[in-house]
């Protein structure tokens, strides 16, 4: 698992799938877990995204219908305490991403992606915008056998803020949203199909030209 924010006071928390430690960061004097003790996950903690305050942090778990977790983030240790869960709206989700207002979710073995708020204890709302990529049987695209169905692999913003992107396995597309900041809804789709077997999982954006690079 990896944290999308790198400068937490004391360290970066990482995943060994079904668990979560904190470590220091490679650049302190020392580079090791400090033994902080990490519940309220659910039973299958998947990603970690922390709030652009660095005050909370957003986990997803995969077991049971799937959910996604809020927890305060202590300053000094940065243990996580936590707040509460919603639903994902939709199974399997494996990738999240924080705003300043929402979280953004993509729920794999679902094929659906979802937006929940951010409440203003850091707690998170029931999701206020969802869009069924595929759910069903057959409504994938390619010549892999995980592409039966859309499978959301990752969701994210573009560096102007304005734009979310959702590369599918399943589909074997790259979904795209206009994306509204201030409602969390998502609007305007558009895809890019990709060559046979392709199967998009992550994407991420030069951050000195408009080139997107794919990892199939």
């Amino acid at each position: 698992m990896s944290v999308q924010r790198r400068d937490m006071p004391s360290g970066a928390i990482g995943s060994s799938h079904l668990a979560m430690s904190v470590c220091r960061r490679p650049d302190y004097e020392q580079s090791d877990e400090l033994g902080v003790k990490i519940s309220g996950l659910g039973s299958m903690p998947m990603w970690l995204s922390v709030h652009p305050s660095g005050a909370w942090a957003y986990t997803v778990d995969m077991s049971g219908d799937g959910s996604v977790h809020a927890h305060t983030v202590s300053p000094l240790s940065g243990a996580l305490t936590p707040i509460n869960s919603q639903p994902s709206r939709g199974s399997g989700p494996c990738h999240l991403t924080a705003t300043q207002n929402f979280v953004l979710c993509a729920n794999y073995s679902g094929g659906t992606i979802s937006v929940l708020p951010i409440e203003a204890n850091g707690g998170l709302g029931p999701a206020v915008e969802y869009k069924d990529h595929g759910t069903t049987q057959g409504s994938g695209a390619g010549v892999h056998v995980r592409q039966d169905m859309a499978h959301p692999h990752q969701i994210l913003l573009d560096p102007s803020g304005k734009r979310c992107y959702v590369p599918d396995l399943g589909t074997n597309k790259v979904h795209a949203y206009l994306w509204n900041a201030d409602t969390g809804a998502l609007t305007e789709p558009s895809e890019l199909l990709l060559h046979d077997g392709a199967g998009p999982r992550h994407m991420c954006f030069s951050p000195v030209t408009s080139r997107i690079f794919l990892r199939f």
